[in-house]
């Protein structure tokens, strides 16, 4: 977060992914949802990286 506080987030609470243009969208319900924006990643590269290996893996998880 901006003022420095961290919070885990455990994979099985998200409900649901959406992406944009721009970012990713966790819905954790209706009305919480966590905000990931493409450019907080250092290049495409690891863009690509965590939405193979990290992502991916977790969506095939919870099915």
């Amino acid at each position: 977060f901006d003022d420095g506080r961290t919070e885990s987030i455990a994979w099985e609470r998200i409900t649901r992914i959406r992406y944009t243009s721009t970012d990713i969208i966790f819905h954790l319900s209706n009305y919480i949802f966590f905000i990931l924006p493409y450019n907080s990643f250092k290049s495409n590269d690891d863009l690509e990286y965590f939405l193979k290996n990290f992502l991916a893996l977790n969506i095939q998880n919870k099915k």
